[in-house]
């Protein structure tokens, strides 16, 4: 026996109904899946042809594209990445207290050059700099070449057409400074009739340069080596997003600054007021007083620093600084050393570390480290710099640059 079923009214407008349901889901379905597909095709196209061609800066004219700041940028954090993972490594095998602090300072630093704002910020000025360096080249008499560029590279991978350089002579103006009278009774040393009648503060001139002629070498790498070790790099680098172009501009980029350095460097003093010091930091005023208390009774600085001294690179050594000159220290710590006469200790000393007690063992002028001396040249290039952007027409269009930075690498691989 069959079923037959009766069409109300009623049925035929709950199906209609249905059918009208069904459709607006299907139709919001495809809606949601083209405005999807539209949005991840606007953000590739943004990121692959909007952005690489937007200019970012200009300076005088030319233009800074999106692509050279995201190439750059990239760049520069490999460098740090890398430098990053070195560092990190050398810290399981560093047992002084202080070396492990000044590592983990440098790395508490490239952690924070890495954010991609702070790191896009610095390189955004940087290709604007090199633009103004090459500005302002010809007036210095300054002409870096394609082939400068190449032999750069070539030098990179050990490549030397013309025999391998021989290496010169690092900057040495002076020799080391020996001990006089004073600072040996302060440091507890007891010299030998012979060394008190010669000691002296005074640093004695030596000679830097060599006569000798570079002869040439074998080369360690041959052409065809040299050409597959640089195709390979090439092909890595445009894997990370960077052109064998880019990777070009940097070098020539790199060798205008050396030769602005090289410019500079007869500019800058090789020597400069010092001071030698060593302290004893405490967290409070009264520890400081019972310290100066302490000192005043006949006890040895140095072995009183090994037992108080918050500071974890100096408390060892029996509180000792080494030389430093102006800029080194915190302003109230500085004015207190270079102010004290060579013998002296002085008082209570507060700065936001807590509060020392200073003793100065020496204060003359004093021949530069090579890195103090290098941070002078750098120094010079830097104010050179500020001229140049008073003398020259730039501008960062707006915050482009922003949307812009990539955030790899990073340190998470």
């Amino acid at each position: 026996m069959k079923k037959s079923f009766n069409l109300t009214p009623n049925t035929l407008i709950g199906a209609e109904r249905d059918r009208f349901i069904t459709r607006l889901l299907t139709i919001g379905t495809i809606a949601i899946v083209v405005i999807v597909l539209a949005l991840v095709g606007y953000a590739y196209a943004h990121e692959k042809y909007i952005v690489p061609r937007q200019t970012l800066a200009r300076v005088e004219g030319v233009e800074i594209s999106g692509a050279q700041y995201q190439q750059r940028v990239r760049v520069n954090r490999t460098r740090v990445v890398n430098l990053f993972m070195q560092y990190y490594q050398m810290q399981s095998l560093i047992t002084d207290p202080s070396f492990q602090q000044q590592l983990y300072t440098q790395l508490m630093g490239m952690q924070y050059d890495l954010q991609p704002l702070v790191m896009g910020e610095s390189t955004l000025n940087e290709l604007i700099d090199d633009e103004l360096l090459k500005l302002a080249a010809a007036d210095n008499g300054i002409e870096i070449s394609e082939a400068d560029v190449e032999r750069e590279l070539q030098s990179y991978f050990g490549y030397f057409p013309q025999g391998t350089p021989t290496s010169q002579p690092t900057r040495t103006p002076y020799a080391t400074a020996t001990l006089n009278a004073t600072q040996q009774s302060l440091l507890g040393i007891t010299p030998s009739a012979e060394e008190a009648a010669t000691a002296t503060v005074q640093p004695t001139a030596t000679s830097a340069s060599s006569n000798a002629t570079p002869v040439p070498s074998a080369t360690p790498v041959s052409e065809e080596g040299y050409r597959q070790l640089l195709g390979d790099y090439f092909s890595t680098q445009a894997g990370e997003g960077v052109s064998e172009q880019a990777i070009r501009e940097l070098v020539y980029a790199n060798l205008l600054r050396q030769a602005y350095r090289q410019k500079f460097e007869p500019t800058v003093a090789h020597s400069e007021d010092q001071v030698w010091a060593r302290h004893i930091l405490v967290a409070t005023q009264q520890e400081a007083i019972e310290v100066l208390a302490r000192l005043a009774a006949g006890e040895d600085f140095a072995s009183v620093a090994s037992e108080v001294s918050l500071d974890t690179g100096s408390k060892n050594i029996g509180g000792d600084l080494g030389w430093f000159p102006r800029g080194r220290m915190v302003e109230p710590f500085e004015e207190a050393a270079f102010a004290l006469p060579v013998g002296s200790t002085s008082e209570v000393v507060q700065t936001d570390f807590g509060w020392h007690v200073i003793q100065v063992l020496g204060h003359q002028e004093q021949p530069m480290s090579e890195t103090d001396f290098n941070q002078r040249v750098e120094d010079a290039l830097n104010a050179y710099l500020a001229e140049l952007r008073e003398q020259y027409d730039w501008e960062i269009i707006g915050e482009r640059w922003k949307a812009a930075t990539p955030d790899k690498p990073d340190l998470n691989g």
